[in-house]
């Protein structure tokens, strides 16, 4: 506590105050990660173009993979202060949870109307994909957003055809 105090420039019992102990810190540093991964989904969703399955999935996979490694593949420095304070795992659960309640709502929803979803137990799929894929960029760091995407479609079975826009 001393060491975050002194990080942040405040006193100790600043931090006691807003945080209670060490585990509050650690859940605010959890918290707010969690939150800047939910903001990315929601700005790729405002972001996406109807019908273009292929395009969004791209972009997709592009906002996933750089929420956690940087420009160069390594990972973002707070990924190491998780992996650090030992709460990674935790912070892979809370953060696909939050991430799959996010994309099940009007995403899936969306893809519903114009696409027959050939899977089922779909929140469940959505875990799986995207624990999943955190798990294999560990082990393949070096995938290509390529393969992530078939890896996605594949056990998704999503349609990629493009829609014609209505009208």
């Amino acid at each position: 506590m001393a060491a975050i105090a002194q990080e942040a420039t405040v006193t100790r019992e600043l931090i006691y105050y807003h945080f209670g102990n060490k585990n509050g810190v650690i859940e605010a540093v959890i918290d707010d990660y969690v939150e800047d991964l939910v903001e990315s989904i929601i700005v790729w969703n405002e972001s996406r173009i109807f019908g273009d399955t292929e395009g969004s999935l791209r972009k997709c996979i592009h906002s996933f993979r750089y929420a956690l490694y940087d420009a160069e593949g390594r990972p973002r420095p707070m990924i190491g202060v998780l992996e650090e304070l030992g709460v990674r795992d935790a912070f892979d659960v809370r953060a696909t949870k939050e991430a799959v309640d996010c994309i099940c709502g009007p995403i899936v929803e969306e893809y519903a109307a114009y696409h027959q979803i050939e899977i089922s137990l779909v929140y469940e799929m959505f875990c799986l994909v995207i624990f999943g894929m955190v798990g294999l960029l560990k082990v393949r760091p070096n995938i290509s957003d390529e393969d992530l995407m078939k890896v996605v479609e594949q056990t998704l079975r999503l349609d990629m055809k493009p829609l014609k826009t209505p009208g």
